[in-house]
Parts: structure tokens; C-alpha cells; sequence
């Protein structure tokens, strides 16, 4: 054997070890685009060895190999430079303070089933600032239920009210008299018993895991013989949080469709569905793979809302309703489409439009926001939250009296 062979086999072997221990180092140390570096890493050790080789084939082996690996970092790579912003992490001089922002003290996560809900009984304040100038100042109050705190209602209500949805149906940056739902409740002089059962950030899938759970029979405290309204206020964006994806909500209820029907098959910490929910994708699994951008960005938690997507939030609304009919026969159900202001990645009436139509083939009565509110279109900016995005106290006020004037039963 012959000494040039003997030293590239050495600096072969030297060379492995030392890609083996960086890409352990990098793996485990490096948090953004960790496959890069080692794709890079990679594809110079192959190039190397690619260089040494003594035969052709050999040599074009080696070369091969190094291209699909530095193809596969450059992709990966490409994607971090193209992906698109958090739209839940906050601008650069925005900060959420007060106690509601206080991990554990006021949000409880996880919670079984639902994923996280606000603790009962239990008070918040919420301050928002941005840039030094205040936008708001406001406490949460939750009663023993674990419900928002609402307007008394008599003792024999001749109606009932359900409201769910996200932060627009919480009231997120209004005090809890300012609240659609308490201002209906408010407003009917407690003929109607309104019962809020949203929270920030909750969606499609918890409003269907409280109705299928049992919960909102056992707290709504409605007379199954008379009128009960449920509205359902959505934008969106809750398209991507039904299916789990970009890491708002990771331990919320996960429902994949079998036979178009939504199944519950446990929280989004499980694992992940993938290839239109084909796949299951263990967490075990999952977790190292979503360190890869190509991964997340097609098949985990970073990707794209598709129209199976889209099918997949109409049918679990479709459910809740469902739901709720066979435990309220006079129910009358509504979803109130909010347009995503914060989130203009696709014009805003496209999106809104596409939502409705997946939304009526479901059979679910469904308007946008402008349906009821005309002057919303035309300027959104007097109803707004300045700075903010959700709703002020005079669009929840506004609000209320709209559904009082399309629903007699909320009078």
C-alpha cells in the first residue's frame, strides 16, 4: 500500500470524525438553520473526499453525493430567507404588561382537551404599549365557570346567548363591561342570559371541543325551550390555527377529517398530521424534523394554508353547530367573519370571500363583519383599537346593537 493512499485514508478518517462531531455540535447548539451549517459541513468532507479519490467512479460518486447534500442546504437556506413573519409575535417597541402577561397566573397551559383556558375564578390587567404611547389599560375578571364575566341576567331568561370565537369575541383591550357579550345582556335589561365562552386565541376547534366535551351544556345554563343565538366571531387567519399551524396554540384539541367528518385524535403535542392527514407524524419525530426548514415549510407547522385546510375548519364549525342544535333545538347559529388587518399576505376580500364559501358549503350561516356593520368597510379606523387591531368599545357596542336588530330573540 502506498504512502499517498495511506495519508488519504488518514485525512479520510480525521475528516469524518470531525464532520461527525460538528454536526453534533451544531445540532445541538445552534438554533437558527441548523441544517445549513451542517449540509455545509457536509458537502465539504464529500468534496474532499471527491478530490482524494484515486478512480472516476469513486470520484463521481463522491461529487454526487456532495451536490444533492449543498442542493439540500442551499433549499434550506432559501426558505429561511423567504419565510414569512410571525404574525403573532409582537413589533419591535410593543409590550403586553400587567398580570395577564404573567406566564401561569391568569392563562393555564396546558389544560386537558382544550389545550389552555384562563384560570377560574381569576383576574388580569392587560397593558399594551407601543413606542411609549399607551393603547390600553384593562382588567379580565372570570368567574367560577371559567366564563368571562358578564351582565346579570333574570332569573328566567327568555333567551340565551353563546358567544365564541377569539380575542374579537373575549373583548381583548376592553374591560368586561365593554364586551359584545355583556352588552347584550346589558342591553335586553337581563331578558338574555350571555354567556361568553371565547379566549385569546381560541378558534374553530375549541368552540367544537366545548360543545362535544360536554362543557358548554354544563355552564351555559340555557332553557333547551327557548331561543338560544350562538355566534361564532372568526377571522381568517383561525384556518391555520384549526389545523395547527404556525405555533400559536401547541396543545389545543387536534381534529382530522375521516369520511369529511371532523374525529378529535388529541392535542397539536402529540405529534403532527401530515399529506392531508394521512400521515401521523409522532412527536418524538416530529420535533427534530421541524428543525428543518424544507420540512416545516411543506409539511409542518411553517406551511401554507391549503384548501384542505380550508374544508377542514368549514367542517369542524359545521360540527360545532351541529352540536349545538341537538342539545338546543332553537338554536340559531352565526359566523362572523372579521378581515385579518394585521395580515394583509393576500388581499383582504379574497380571503374573507374564499372563508364564506367554505363556510356555506357547510351549511353555516355566515356574514362578514361590513354584512352587519356597513361604516366597517368603508372606515375601519374609528372601530379599531388604535395601534392595535381588535375591536374598541364603541365597535363592541355598535356590534351588540346589530345583533339585536337582526336577531329578535337578543332584544
Amino acid at each position: 500500500m502506498s504512502r499517498p493512499a495511506d495519508a488519504t485514508r488518514l485525512w479520510a478518517l480525521i475528516g469524518g470524525i470531525f464532520a461527525i462531531l460538528e454536526t453534533g455540535m451544531i445540532w445541538w447548539r445552534v438554533g437558527t438553520l441548523p441544517l445549513f451549517w451542517i449540509c455545509l459541513v457536509w458537502a465539504t468532507y464529500l468534496s474532499f473526499l471527491a478530490r482524494r479519490a484515486q478512480g472516476g467512479l469513486a470520484r463521481s460518486l463522491w461529487l454526487n453525493c456532495a451536490a444533492v447534500i449543498a442542493a439540500l442546504g442551499l433549499c434550506e437556506a432559501a426558505l429561511w430567507l423567504g419565510e414569512r413573519p410571525n404574525p403573532y409575535v409582537l413589533p419591535a417597541g410593543t409590550a403586553i404588561g400587567g398580570t395577564f402577561a404573567i406566564p401561569g397566573f391568569f392563562t393555564i397551559m396546558p389544560a386537558p382537551g382544550i389545550g389552555y383556558r384562563p384560570r377560574a375564578p381569576g383576574s388580569a390587567t392587560a397593558v399594551k404599549v407601543a413606542n411609549g404611547r399607551l393603547l390600553y389599560s384593562v382588567r379580565y375578571d372570570v368567574g367560577p365557570d371559567g366564563l368571562r364575566i358578564g351582565a346579570p341576567a333574570a332569573a328566567d331568561p327568555e333567551a340565551c346567548l353563546l358567544m365564541f370565537g377569539d380575542s374579537m369575541a373575549w373583548g381583548e383591550g376592553l374591560n368586561d363591561g365593554e364586551t359584545t357579550a355583556f352588552l347584550i345582556g346589558q342591553f335586553s335589561q337581563g331578558r338574555v342570559l350571555a354567556r361568553n365562552f371565547a379566549f385569546t386565541g381560541y378558534s374553530a376547534h375549541q368552540m367544537l371541543w366545548l360543545v362535544r366535551s360536554g362543557t358548554v351544556r354544563a355552564k351555559a345554563g340555557c332553557d333547551p325551550r327557548r331561543p338560544v343565538i350562538a355566534l361564532y366571531q372568526t377571522l381568517p387567519n383561525n384556518i391555520a390555527r384549526v389545523a395547527g399551524l404556525r405555533g400559536w396554540d401547541d396543545y389545543g384539541p387536534r381534529y382530522i377529517l375521516a369520511g369529511g367528518a371532523p374525529r378529535y385524535v388529541g392535542g397539536f403535542d402529540r405529534g403532527q398530521y401530515i399529506l392531508r392527514d394521512r400521515l401521523f407524524v409522532p412527536r418524538w419525530l416530529a420535533g427534530p424534523l421541524s428543525r428543518s426548514v424544507v420540512y416545516s415549510r411543506i409539511f409542518g407547522r411553517d406551511r401554507r394554508v391549503r384548501d384542505f385546510d380550508l374544508d377542514r375548519f368549514a367542517a369542524v364549525a359545521a360540527a360545532a353547530d351541529a352540536g349545538l342544535r341537538r342539545d338546543y333545538p332553537r338554536l340559531r347559529f352565526l359566523a362572523i367573519v372579521w378581515p385579518d388587518l394585521s395580515e394583509p399576505a393576500e388581499p383582504r376580500a379574497r380571503q374573507v370571500a374564499d372563508l364564506l364559501g367554505a363556510l356555506g358549503r357547510r351549511h353555516v350561516p355566515a356574514t362578514t363583519i361590513g354584512g352587519l356593520v356597513p361604516r366597517f368597510d368603508a372606515d375601519p379606523a374609528p372601530f379599531l383599537i388604535t395601534g392595535d387591531g381588535h375591536p374598541n368599545a364603541l365597535m363592541n357596542r355598535v356590534l351588540a346593537q346589530a345583533l339585536r336588530a337582526r336577531e329578535p330573540a337578543l332584544r
